[in-house]
């Protein structure tokens, strides 16, 4: 007895199976550079009210990682320019005064 078992079906629906994880990165990847260029446009278009000095550096901040196939958008996650204080906004901490007895807002 022959059999004969024609396996190109299988192999090309297996073969666009194994560029789905690569299609959906660079999705992401897509979407996660179109999310960083907006949030620094908007970022930077932002007018500082009072005397403060706004110098772009928060938005300048502003990037992308891909770590275990999840997109995190964020501050200070390329290290290109660390921003101290970037962390805190982003996950939250405690401020407090350097030079003097208490933190002034300025209001």
């Amino acid at each position: 007895m022959q059999i004969k078992v024609d396996m190109g079906g299988a192999l090309r629906k297996t073969a666009a199976l194994a560029k789905v994880p690569q299609a959906a990165k660079k999705q992401l990847t897509r979407w996660g550079a179109n999310a960083v260029k907006d949030l620094k446009r908007e970022a930077a278009g932002m007018k500082r009210s009072g005397s403060g000095r706004k110098t772009g550096q928060l938005a300048r901040s502003i990037g992308m990682s891909m770590p275990d196939r999840t997109l995190v958008v964020g501050t200070n996650l390329q290290k290109q320019t660390d921003v101290k204080y970037a962390r805190i906004q982003d996950e939250g901490g405690v401020i407090k005064a350097r030079n003097k007895k208490y933190l002034t807002i300025p209001l």
